[in-house]
């Protein structure tokens, strides 16, 4: 991950199954959201080209390559059941996580191979949690709240967004001055997460933003944090999730451009095409892409 803030316009829900076949489901949502909104798919394309100019020129600009910037979290746990009010230690651990990897801290770039190290890097991003409240009032950056989902056995639906709503979960901070991280019960755990970023990139089509009060990150309780009891699953345990999730909150498209024809990528010139995810095997032998001039394999390190 470069150091690069940067604004889309997709909605981005990240799956998990049995199956263990597919974890996100970006494309599709997108392609929903085109139903509703025509011209959308085309108004996503237009944001990526414009973020693409921007990362472009920031490369250029070895002044901002020093700024750290630091973001303010607000967790929201909203909970039916006591095993989904996660402890405070999980929280802070996530925020930990969060440093680790966008400072490019963690133990495991030493697994990203010798044609990739060039390009690595230290986004420069730092979390900590809140340590005042919107009215000005001594907090530790986590509120928790019974949650009311429509359908209970389900959990929250991330289509309807339930789980930011007054009467069925929690309202949103000033989305101006925090991120919002709501953890729950998303979808029974088949909703690992989703995203939605800032509403004010350029040429957001009309009528398919979030308002203000949607915008952050919703996270399902069990994958939050690499020291909780009962991860949803070993394989995404660690806290990636959360990871993965805000970087789609800063604006950052998964690495093959949502498309299968090795054509559209992530917008990142240093970001080699792919055509499809590799979070099941990350098999260092893929190469689903050819490159020019040089034909690098697939970037499953990112």
């Amino acid at each position: 991950m470069k150091k690069l803030l940067l604004l889309s316009s997709s909605v981005f829900f990240c799956l998990f199954s049995n199956a263990q076949t597919k974890r996100c489901y970006t494309h599709e949502l997108m392609v929903q959201k085109e139903n509703q909104t025509h011209g959308y798919l085309q108004q996503v394309n237009n944001v990526f080209d414009n973020a693409k100019h921007i990362a472009e020129q920031n490369r250029s600009n070895r002044s901002l390559t020093d700024s750290i910037y630091h973001v303010q979290v607000v967790f929201h746990v909203v909970y039916t059941a006591a095993a989904e009010n996660i402890p405070d230690s999980v929280l802070i651990n996530q925020i930990e996580i969060l440093n680790r990897d966008y400072r490019r801290k963690n133990a495991d770039t030493v697994q990203t191979r010798a044609c990739f190290q060039p390009v690595a890097a230290d986004a420069g991003i730092e979390f900590y949690l809140a340590t005042t409240d919107p009215d000005g009032n001594p907090t530790n950056g986590i509120t928790r709240t019974v949650g009311h989902p429509q359908i209970a056995f389900l959990g929250f639906n991330p289509g309807s967004d339930e789980i930011k709503n007054a009467t069925t979960g929690k309202t949103a901070w000033p989305t101006d001055r925090y991120l919002n991280i709501w953890v729950g019960n998303i979808f029974f755990g088949v909703v690992l997460g989703y995203a939605f970023p800032p509403d004010n990139a350029p040429n957001w089509p009309a009528g398919s933003a979030t308002d203000s009060a949607h915008q952050g990150v919703v996270l399902h309780y069990a994958a939050v944090g690499a020291n909780f009891s009962a991860p949803i699953d070993p394989t995404v345990a660690g806290g990636r999730s959360a990871v993965h999730e805000i970087g789609h909150y800063f604006g950052l498209r998964h690495i093959w451009g949502d498309s299968t024809d090795c054509v559209i990528d992530d917008g990142i010139s240093d970001t080699p095409f792919a055509s499809d995810a590799s979070q099941q095997a990350c098999d260092t032998t893929i190469n689903s892409c050819v490159d020019s001039p040089v034909d690098f394999p697939d970037m499953i390190e990112n």
